[in-house]
């Protein structure tokens, strides 16, 4: 009787044991899976916008205030550490991307976006553009993409990254007289073209 007892709590004993490594193993495999990957429009639209760290603090010396607070702003971008922006006044806001470390590419795009939020509202800050509630790098952290967060806020990421010269060629495409000059040369190089000449009408036979 005690030895059938025995191997019953043996029995026991190993099938607890072979089915918690088997648990937790289920549990690792199912957390490995929720990483995500950039997908081919963020690619496409971060190799766009790329440019040289000294351009990008050139790029955005007005936006941050003064050279030492772009240099500073892109660094920290850069390398995922902490932002100091200091004031005309010397008040001295500092942050850090909660996104970690950035590439050119994405830190043009989201210095863009932050840019035309805070066109749009006077009372944002380049922190709060970027880290607040509803910042740039706070939805980008969150595992929006570039395009998401662009539509979001009412832009396209293709016309951020878009160069200047660039820019200016398609918006003179959607002004008036651009149209109406395309019209014009339409309607002369239809007037222009000869008309096709009348073909000969044929002879009448004569009569047998």
């Amino acid at each position: 009787m005690k030895n059938r007892m025995y191997s019953a709590c043996t029995a026991a004993l190993l099938a607890m044991g072979v089915a918690m490594p088997l648990a937790a193993f289920a549990q690792t495999t199912t957390t490995t899976t929720t990483t995500t990957t950039a997908s081919a429009d963020d690619k496409s639209a971060t190799t766009q916008a790329n440019m040289s760290t000294s351009g990008l603090v050139s790029k955005y010396t007005t936006l941050a205030g003064s050279s030492a607070n772009s240099t500073s702003l892109v660094d920290g971008l850069r390398n995922g550490k902490e932002v100091t922006l200091t004031a005309k006044d010397g008040t001295k806001t500092t942050f850090t991307p909660p996104t970690g470390k950035m590439g050119n590419g994405e830190i043009n795009i989201a210095l863009s976006l932050a840019e035309k939020m805070m066109a749009k509202d006077s009372t944002l800050t380049l922190s709060s553009a970027l880290t607040g509630t509803n910042g740039v790098l706070t939805m980008r952290a969150a595992g929006q993409g570039w395009g998401q967060i662009a539509n979001s806020l009412g832009y396209k990421v293709g016309d951020l990254v878009r160069s200047p010269k660039a820019t200016a060629a398609h918006d003179a495409t959607k002004r008036p007289e651009h149209a109406a000059r395309t019209a014009r040369a339409e309607r002369v190089e239809r007037a222009e073209r000869p008309e096709k000449p009348e073909r000969p009408e044929k002879p009448e036979r004569p009569g047998r």
